[in-house]
Parts: structure tokens; C-alpha cells; sequence
């Protein structure tokens, strides 16, 4: 995976991450000069999220910055719903209530 947009880091702001919820990064070196980074998350609920990202080191830091940038993304859409709902009394899907 490559791309030559840079990417804006998200906004450093403060989460709450429950106790119960657990994250495990682990790299791997796998061909010579290949790795492979597999992140590893369980949420509260028990549901489980595992990313795999491998290749050069050069690719897996520009597939990083994707999810990083994706990331980014969507808690600027929840932030915008979050707005919504706190300002207009709109529902889960947007609309007024």
C-alpha cells in the first residue's frame, strides 16, 4: 500500500478506555527486511478487532498512517453525530427527535 497525500494526525484528546478493554501490539520480523505488525484489541463487549500489516518497513509505517488517518476520520464523524445529538436532540441516525 502506498500513498503520497500526507496524512493529518488526529487531534490529541483524552478517551476513556475501559479497564476491562485490551490492547496488545506485537511486531514480528518475517522475510529479511519484511515485518509484520498484528494489532490486537478487545473491547469491553468481547467483540475483537485484529489488524495484520506486513512488508517492508517503509510499508507497514505508510499502512499505519492509513489506518492512523482513517481513524482520524471517523471520530471526526462521531464527534459530529455526538454534536448532534447534544445540541438538536437528533437520534442515532441523524434525523430529529
Amino acid at each position: 500500500m502506498t500513498h503520497t497525500n500526507p496524512i493529518p494526525l488526529p487531534r490529541l484528546t483524552e478517551a476513556h478506555i475501559p479497564d476491562v478493554a485490551h490492547m496488545a501490539p506485537r511486531l514480528v520480523d518475517t522475510l529479511p527486511g519484511e515485518l509484520r505488525l498484528d494489532i490486537d484489541i478487545v473491547g469491553t463487549g468481547g467483540d475483537r478487532l485484529v489488524l495484520d500489516m506486513s512488508g517492508p518497513l517503509e510499508e507497514v509505517r505508510a499502512q499505519l498512517d492509513t489506518l492512523r488517518g482513517a481513524l482520524a476520520q471517523a471520530s471526526t464523524v462521531l464527534e459530529a453525530r455526538e454534536f448532534m445529538v447534544r445540541e438538536f436532540g437528533a437520534d442515532a441516525h441523524g434525523g430529529l427527535r
